[in-house]
């Protein structure tokens, strides 16, 4: 029976782990805020790639402007007419039913706020989800 190898660090890693460590890390050395750049580079992600992602449903349902809200569960018919709306030049997309927490925000979302409605993250996840998905 030969010596066994010391268990270290780099053994309990995911491969997905290893990825993100050789991944230029885009957020500042606090964490909590990204440099100017690769905030706008999250914001142009376009709102109906991110839409596609998370709610491909909704997305399918894109006529003109409008679509069935991503969050149609918050909608007593379950969004059977259409009440979201993208707006593709400012690259964000809102929802007009007041019980919809897309439509009760008051504003349009971009990308990282709809990730972080949709998936119920925090601004600085939201950030990282869209950075390994899209960037």
């Amino acid at each position: 029976m030969g010596l066994m190898k010391p268990f270290t660090l780099a053994d309990a890693l995911t491969k997905t782990d290893r990825q993100r460590q050789k991944r230029p890390n885009r957020l500042s050395k606090r964490g909590a805020a990204l440099d100017e750049a690769a905030l706008q580079a999250l914001r142009e992600i376009p709102i109906l790639d991110v839409l596609r992602m998370l709610a491909p449903e909704s997305a399918a349902s894109l006529r003109g402007s409008s679509i069935r809200c991503p969050m149609s569960s918050y909608h007593a018919n379950g969004d059977r007419s259409a009440s979201g709306f993208i707006a593709r030049d400012a690259n964000r997309v809102k929802c007009y039913s007041p019980a919809c927490p897309l439509g009760s925000s008051g504003k349009p979302q971009d990308s990282i706020g709809l990730v972080m409605m949709m998936l119920n993250m925090g601004f600085k996840d939201a950030c990282r989800w869209l950075q390994d998905r899209f960037l």
